[in-house]
This record gives structure tokens, sequence and C-alpha cells, in this order.
């Protein structure tokens, strides 16, 4: 455990760090950006996540790329079966266009606490509910970008070539997992994005402009076992702010072997805001899983139909026996 701590004293010390993630079609692997109350709700003691993004270049969408990286621990049960988690993650976006780049870090925490009757107790059934708490930096690189107090100026306010506008956030979240039966379980979850706010009207109007500021975000999951070895995984993600962005759609999985630690494949179908159809598919074994994605617009613009492309992967360590339940609703 102390390796998370270390890395996340140098996350939040020594990075200059921004703009709030994007969400990724790899829905699956950034836990953390997707409420902090996920952190550490995994079968195993460690799990790292990666992700990296090429938004194709075009005459009306500029090129991109961004990444995320994640890690993320678990401890041991408590008597009662509870357990915490701490983590960390970092973005990074390079807009090579505009000479921007945006990068965030930020350290999260959370306690899960086991719902369960005497008879569910030592058993996989019951509910788990957990509270989360993040930290959170956000620098955003400008290049003669010009900010403005009011959205008609007179006069603009520019901060020159290589300015910066940073905010500390504070985010925190709630979740909620239920085993309903051996072929049914779910997991949702609620967040707020930034809970504090700023004094500074400069910060505050870049903040605000680049969707740092308060957001709401719900998040929810489904597992469902269609056949012995065919599971269906549902999933989808609301974030609520200047507007409303959501992805929506599901996995499907099949088990290669008779065992749970046999190799996995699937595919995915997702729709996401902006009118955009996204195409998911991997490999998964018991400590690893890559996957891919491709974006396409639906809608034509005058640079065609944007495409973009994603690779992830995730790790998890199991690390020294010891004693942690399973937790087989852990969707993200």
């Amino acid at each position: 455990m102390r390796y998370v701590f270390l890395l996340a004293l140098l996350c939040n010390s020594a990075l200059p760090v921004v703009g709030q993630v994007q969400m990724f079609s790899g829905i699956n692997a950034q836990p953390l950006a997707l409420n902090p109350a996920f952190t550490g709700m995994f079968n195993g003691s460690i799990r790292v996540n990666g992700i990296g993004r090429r938004l194709a270049d075009n005459p009306v969408w500029p090129g991109a790329a961004t990444g995320y990286f994640s890690l993320d621990a678990r401890s041991r049960d408590m008597k009662n079966e509870d357990y915490w988690g701490v983590g960390v993650d970092i973005g990074y976006t390079d807009l090579w266009k505009t000479s921007r780049e945006n990068m965030s870090s930020s350290l999260s925490f959370a306690w899960h606490k086991r719902l369960a009757t005497d008879g569910t107790m030592h058993t996989q059934y019951g509910c788990d509910i957990g509270v989360g708490v993040q930290v959170a930096r956000y620098v955003h690189d400008f290049n003669s970008r010009p900010l403005y107090f009011a959205d008609n100026p007179f006069p603009p306010l520019s901060l020159g070539t290589g300015g910066q506008v940073a905010h500390n956030m504070f985010n925190a979240g709630v979740s909620f997992a239920h085993i309903l039966s051996e072929k049914v379980n779910y997991v949702a979850g609620f967040s707020v994005t930034a809970i504090n706010g700023t004094s500074d009207a400069v910060i505050e109007k870049a903040a605000t402009d680049k969707g740092l500021f308060r957001s709401y975000n719900t998040t929810i999951g489904v597992n469902i076992k269609a056949m012995e070895r065919l599971s269906i995984r549902p999933a989808a993600y609301v974030l609520v702010n200047k507007s409303l962005e959501m992805m929506a759609g599901s996995d499907v999985v099949w088990r290669m072997g008779r065992y749970a630690t046999s190799t996995h494949v699937f595919a995915g179908l997702w729709y996401r805001s902006q009118n955009v159809l996204a195409l998911t598919g991997g490999i998964a074994k018991s400590r690893v899983r890559l996957s891919v994605a491709i974006d396409r617009g639906l809608s034509f613009s005058d640079g065609g139909y944007p495409i973009a492309g994603e690779l992830a992967f995730t790790y998890i360590g199991f690390g020294r026996p010891g004693k942690r339940r399973q937790i087989i609703c852990n969707r993200f």
C-alpha cells in the first residue's frame, strides 16, 4: 500500500494537472473517473487501468490525443466484511492544432460497507454501499486564448501565450451494489464533481467553459448470466453540467473454457452523445483485459464523419493470499 500513497503524493504535488478526463468508449477501464466510490471495488489487491484515445484530424474537428492511467488498491476485509480502497489517476489531452494541453490528477479514497443478514454475511449474496471522496487538480494551458467575463466581452482579456488556468476540486460519490440472484447483479453510482466553487472570475469563466465546474454523474451497470458461458453486460452513464452528456450500450461476453478463470472474449455496441456510435471488443483472462474501440460520428459535417480509436488495458494483481471476499458485481 505504501507505493500507492507514494504515487498519490507525487501526482498531487509535482504534476501540473487538468481538464476533467473525457468520457472514453472503453467505459470499463476508467472506474475512478466515473465515481470515486468505485475505488477498490474489484477482486484482487491492486488494479491498473490505462487508455489511449486518438481523434482523427479533419477540417472541422481538430485532432487530439488523450491518455488516462489509474492505480487503485483494496484492503483486506474487516471482521464484518467491510473494506476500503485508495487510488490515483492521471489524465492528459494534447490538442496539437491549437497547441493546448490539458492534464488532470486526483487522489481517491472509498469505504465499502457490507449490508447483509446473518444468512448472507459470509456468502456472495447481499448488498454493498460505498462512499468515496476525491481531491483533484486541473490545469488548462492556453495559447493566446482570450478569456471573457461576459458572453459579449468588451474588451477581451487574454492570458497570452503559455497562460494557464488551474483549479483545485473536491469530488464525492456513493455506490450501491446488489446481487439479485446467481444470474443477475448490478452496481449503481452517483457522484458530484467540483463541489467546491471559486471566487476568481477568470478561473470560474474558464472552468465553466471547459466543463470543469460542478457536474452530476450517474452510472449503472448490470451483469446478466444468460447462459452457462454467455453473459450480457449493459451499462449507462449520464453527466449533467451545462448540457447533458450520456453513453449507453452493452458488452456481450463469451467464456471460452469451463472455468471462471478461462479466457473470455467480448464485443459491444455503444451510443454516445453528439450522435456517435462506438464498437468495442477485446479479450480477458484472470489478470489482464485488453480492448479496442472505434467511434464514428453519425452526423456528417464539412469535415466528414469524425472517427476516433482507443486501446485500453486492465491488470489486476492478487498479491499475497488474504481475506478478500469475491465481489461478483464489480461492473467497472
